[in-house]
């Protein structure tokens, strides 16, 4: 906690120092010169910095959405393989019905297949 204090002081401190001339100060000129340097690389410093956290979390999440991608593609393409052979399943069944429905009970677990013409749908 002591940390982020003194740099969130440090960032205000840098943040707000002023452009000055102390051409008459030599000595004082020399450390401004310095601050504003030290300034622009900290800034530069501290953008990339946030770039690169940003980066780096954008890069993590991405990476949990395509194996997430990857396993919905996987079940859209079982779904529709399922779905192909409940339709085949289907037609199956509705042709073994017709075929069954074809027959006719004569007794003694004997059945004897009806004409045609004696079938209806």
């Amino acid at each position: 906690m002591m940390f982020s204090t003194r740099r969130t002081e440090l960032i205000k401190a840098i943040s707000e120092l002023k452009n000055a001339d102390y051409g008459k100060m030599p000595e004082l000129n020399s450390i401004y010169q310095r601050l504003s340097n030290g300034r622009a690389q900290f800034e530069e410093a501290l953008e990339n910095n946030i770039v690169d956290r940003i980066s780096k979390v954008l890069s993590e999440k991405m990476d949990g959405l395509d194996e997430i991608v990857v396993e919905l593609i996987r079940t859209k393409t079982e779904n529709e393989t399922l779905r192909q052979k409940l339709n085949e399943l289907n037609k199956e069944n509705f042709s073994l019905k017709g075929e069954n429905a074809s027959y006719k009970a004569v007794g003694l677990g004997f059945y004897v297949k009806k004409n045609t013409d004696d079938f209806m749908m």
